[in-house]
C-alpha cells in the first residue's frame, strides 16, 4: 500500500514540478523521509501490535480520510483536527482487552 502511495506522490510531484517549478522538486526529499520513517516504525512495531488493533486504528482513519472529502467535496466545515483523538480509542481498547 506505501509503494502505491510513494507512485501517487511521485506522479502529483511531477506534475507540481512543471506546474510551480523546481523548487518543488525538493518537497520530493522530505517526502521521501517522511515516508521512509512511517515505513520503518511500521516494520518495528509490527511484531508487537495486534491485527486487531492495526483494523481498528484503519477504520478510524478511514472516517477521518472521509470526513477530509466531505469538506472537500461539499464545502463542510467538518475539524478533523479536532476528530485526530479519535484514533486513541482503539489504542485504549486494545490496552482494555488485553488486561
Amino acid at each position: 500500500m506505501l509503494a502505491v502511495k510513494a507512485v501517487l506522490d511521485f506522479v502529483i510531484v511531477v506534475v507540481f514540478v512543471a506546474t510551480y517549478g523546481i523548487g518543488t522538486a525538493c518537497s520530493a526529499i522530505a517526502i521521501f523521509v517522511y515516508q521512509g520513517l512511517i515505513t520503518l516504525a511500521a516494520h518495528l512495531i509490527g511484531n508487537f501490535v495486534p491485527d486487531s488493533l492495526i483494523s481498528d486504528l484503519s477504520y478510524v482513519g478511514s472516517c477521518l480520510i472521509f470526513c477530509v472529502g466531505i469538506n472537500l467535496t461539499f464545502g463542510k466545515k467538518i475539524k478533523v483536527g479536532n476528530l485526530l483523538p479519535a484514533l486513541l480509542g482503539p489504542v485504549v481498547y486494545a490496552v482494555f482487552q488485553a488486561l
